[in-house]
């Protein structure tokens, strides 16, 4: 029995034993280096890298890289076409090409120095084109009677006739004489004034003379004191564009404001006109309104 139990012993022994080699771990085999985590990383950078020196050299090449067009030869033609209204020879097709490439060149130079930067004129032609393009698209609808007759009275100053005036003027040269007070006692009393300058170089009277062709003559001034003078008496000095003047207004006819249905189409134009100004201001409000503001004013 004793034999028997030392040989289950044993055998008991030496499964524990197999059991501790089975569970002994393998040893851990190295990867190979091109599947480390850092040379992963390398790789994609290096990738990364040369598709942007590709780009890069792309970009390079797309800006050294001018290219005309035959859509844009045809609008240079036709652009020659209308300003002499015939086509361009061939060598004159060729003239615009070439001016149109060296454009170009100077152009890209330019904007490559930098120079297009906070420039003035430059900035003042950009908003021209930039007005052109917002006030192209404004479409300016067409007003109903009501609102045009509305527009007619609120400028009905515009439609009226300017007054008229029958006068005779004397003239007293560039400067008046120091005694023009005394002179125009003695010529309202009916005395003939001496000593005067050449009365040849301008009109003595005009008669149902409007704003126009006073201001022809003697300037815009001399035609708005008109207004302030009296009737039938000579008054002055007045002042135009000649000197001075005494002068004795026999009528004045006051200005006459126009029917609308006479001049109906003058209102819609002029209704045009004011629609448009105001729709162009308010659509340069809408695009400042997507700007923040900020003035910042310098210290005293």
């Amino acid at each position: 029995m004793s034999e028997l139990k030392m040989s289950r012993d044993l055998r008991q022994l030496n499964l524990k034993k197999m059991t501790i080699v089975s569970e002994k771990p393998a040893p851990v085999q190295p990867r190979p280096f091109w599947r480390q985590p850092l040379v992963h990383f390398l790789l994609a950078a290096l990738a990364i890298f040369l598709l942007d020196e590709v780009r890069g050299e792309e970009t390079r090449q797309d800006r050294n890289l001018i290219v005309v067009t035959g859509a844009q030869i045809d609008r240079m033609s036709a652009m020659w076409a209308q300003s002499w209204d015939r086509p361009p020879a061939r060598h004159e097709l060729e003239n615009i090409v070439a001016d149109y490439i060296e454009e170009e060149v100077y152009n890209r130079e330019a904007r490559a120095l930098g120079l297009d930067t906070d420039d003035p004129v430059i900035r003042r032609y950009i908003r021209q084109k930039m007005e052109l393009l917002t006030k192209g698209s404004i479409v300016v609808p067409e007003p109903d009677d009501g609102e045009l007759q509305a527009f007619f009275e609120a400028n009905t100053s515009k439609y009226q006739s300017s007054p008229r005036f029958d006068f005779q003027q004397i003239y007293l040269g560039p400067e008046p004489a120091p005694d023009s007070a005394s002179q125009l006692t003695a010529i309202q009393s009916g005395s003939k004034l001496e000593n005067l300058p050449d009365q040849t170089r301008v009109v003595s009277q005009m008669k149902d003379a409007d704003q126009f062709s006073i201001s022809r003559i003697f300037g815009g001034s001399f035609y708005d004191a008109l207004a302030s003078q009296g009737i039938a008496q000579w008054q002055g000095p007045v002042e135009s564009v000649l000197g001075f003047h005494f002068v004795k207004i026999s009528r004045r006819e006051p200005g006459v404001i126009a029917s609308f249905p006479d001049i109906s189409d003058a209102v819609l134009a002029d209704w045009q006109v004011a629609k448009r100004a105001e729709l162009e201001r308010a659509a340069f409000e809408r695009l400042k309104e997507q700007y923040e503001i900020r003035l910042e004013l310098p210290t005293e």
